[in-house]
């Protein structure tokens, strides 16, 4: 079960990433957003696409897809928005009941309704992945320390099937794939 995020609604929505884009810039704030998604990718144990409106930028540098520790990063092209894109990727893949979408744009959130895919609400996310990190970090009582180049150890079943449940992403009883 694919997850696609709406990267800047996110960022906006988050406020340590929103002083991040503020204080330093957009790509400083797009780096700390993938790197928690990667965290929850591994931790999660899904795939993840984080789309970024990328026609806007003044990067000419700035890539249209890219890859971060499994994670893809899209970037829209000029004349483009994130939210243009995510609807193209909704519509387009084959079975879009089984994408999870982050995002709270009306219009993203009438592409997801249209064709059956699952929103995702912005805040409860971002809970979730600070949560997560937190564990990363050694917080919330996880055992471990190690270096920064150690991998974080992955989540427990309970936990997996705890947040899936309370996302509604997975019906109690365990239900497999659709």
């Amino acid at each position: 079960m694919p997850f696609i995020l709406d990267g800047y609604n996110l960022i906006y929505r988050d406020e340590h990433l929103a002083e991040i884009i503020d204080e330093r810039s957009p790509r400083a704030a797009r780096d700390e957003l993938l790197a928690a998604a990667r965290v929850f990718a591994e931790r999660a144990r899904r795939e993840v696409t984080v789309v970024f409106d990328g026609g806007k930028m003044s990067d000419p540098a700035l890539p249209r897809r890219e890859m971060r520790g499994g994670v893809e990063a899209l970037y829209s092209e000029y004349g483009q928005s994130a939210d243009d894109l995510i609807e193209e990727i909704i519509a387009g893949h084959r079975t879009p009941a089984d994408l999870y979408v982050v995002s709270d744009d009306k219009s993203v959130g009438r592409a997801i309704e249209a064709r059956g895919a699952h929103k995702v609400p912005v805040q409860e996310f971002l809970d979730k992945m600070r949560q997560i990190s937190r564990r990363r970090a050694g917080g919330d009582g996880e055992a471990g320390g190690g270096g920064a180049d150690e991998k974080p150890a992955g989540a427990d079943d309970f936990e997996v099937d705890y947040w899936l449940r309370a996302m509604g992403l997975e019906e109690s009883g365990g239900e497999g794939s659709r």
